[in-house]
Formats: structure tokens, sequence, C-alpha cells
């Protein structure tokens, strides 16, 4: 993510911890094989994606981590103005 306005925050890099197969449970109760995979950003933070077993490629992963990496540096940005 790279976000280039004047007060912008350095841009956050991830790398992929771990990763294994499993199965994960849709809304529906449909059960799921794919891969779980860990990844940790340079802000410190830890997070995963799931991805089916028909989905799981190099550039699907990166896509994943890197969509879910946006929401949580905007989300560690947010604050109430309170301190």
């Amino acid at each position: 993510m790279t976000n280039m306005s004047a007060n912008a925050p350095l841009p956050v890099t991830w790398r992929v911890t771990s990763q294994s197969q499993t199965t994960d449970a849709a809304e529906d109760g449909r059960f799921t094989e794919g891969v779980r995979v860990a990844f940790a950003t340079s802000a410190g933070d830890t997070g995963s994606v799931f991805l089916p077993l028909p989905a799981f490629t190099p550039q699907s992963v990166a896509d994943a981590i890197a969509a879910r990496v946006a929401v949580m540096h905007a989300v560690r940005g947010l604050g109430d103005g309170l301190g």
C-alpha cells in the first residue's frame, strides 16, 4: 500500500510467516478446503487470510494479504482525538 499525500505514513510491508492446509466453514455451513496463510507487517501487526485450494496461487495470496494489510493499516491510524 502506498499513499503519496504529504502527511501519509510510511508504507507498511508484510511477509508470510506460515501456511497450513485446512478447511474453513462458510456462512451456509459448507466446508471448503484451502490454505490459511499467516503474515506479519512491518508495523508489528499479524493476521491471516484463507484461500480455497483452487484460488491458492502466489498472486492471489499476495493480493489477499495486501488488501488485509491496507485495512489493518487504516484501522491502526484510527482515534477519537482524546489522546
